[in-house]
């Protein structure tokens, strides 16, 4: 636990001796905030805890800088949109060129 006056930083320093996670990765891990199992908000280092919404969940994820600029989140849903489950997720979208494309494009 830790008290209500707290920052995101804060949080992440007791997770890492919790833990146990390496001065490497806990630089990548950021905190983000879900609401009714869909993203909501990635959560700055010095954003206060107090300001969080009481019905949120935390999630601690290592989210590289170099993976890709566009990034996208997605969640889990049971044959609806409006039924969601689970935890969200990101991913990064990495360009990737199609050699065969540009054969046949040079024609």
């Amino acid at each position: 636990m830790i008290p209500k006056q707290s920052q995101v930083s804060d949080v992440l320093e007791v997770l890492q001796k919790k833990a146990n996670i390496s001065d490497e990765i806990i630089q990548t891990v950021r905190l983000y905030e879900v609401h009714m199992h869909r993203f909501h908000k990635v959560l700055p280092l010095d954003h206060q805890i107090v300001s969080m919404y009481d019905y949120t969940q935390l999630y601690a994820a290592p989210f590289p800088e170099s993976d890709s600029s566009k990034r996208i989140w997605a969640f889990h849903y049971d044959k609806e949109p409006s039924k969601p489950h689970g935890t969200p997720f990101q991913f990064a979208l990495k360009e990737v060129r199609c050699t065969r494309c540009v054969e046949q494009s040079s024609f």
